[in-house]
């Protein structure tokens, strides 16, 4: 049961952001403001963020998330080795236009 309730906690805080709309490797601001809304909605006051994002795109997503957001924001580089809470008001966003990304998340999803 312990179990269960920890996978539900972690799946509320979980957006999985499908396929990332980037056109000519810019953000669409439509997604971006999406993002925000979903957090901010469930009050998320931290953000884990994995994906196959270049130096600029990173920096919009930092940008975006700080400002409009409010949140804080870590680029993890080896999803593997991050151990969620699932008692905290943290988010995940998740390139699943990256493969990496995705084979990492059903590996951690899989441990919960």
């Amino acid at each position: 049961m312990a179990r269960q309730t920890m996978l539900s906690c972690a799946v509320a805080t979980l957006w999985l952001c499908v396929r990332m709309a980037c056109v000519d490797g810019q953000w669409i601001d439509g997604v971006s403001a999406l993002a925000v809304d979903y957090y901010r909605a469930r009050d998320v006051k931290s953000v884990i963020a994995f994906g196959c994002w270049n130096h600029t795109q990173r920096h919009e997503i930092f940008h975006t998330l700080t400002r409009d957001g409010r949140m804080m924001v870590q680029f993890v580089p080896d999803l593997a080795k991050v151990h969620p809470n699932p008692y905290s008001k943290g988010g995940m966003l998740i390139d699943a236009t990256c493969e990496s990304a995705l084979n990492e998340m059903r590996q951690m999803v899989g441990r919960l």
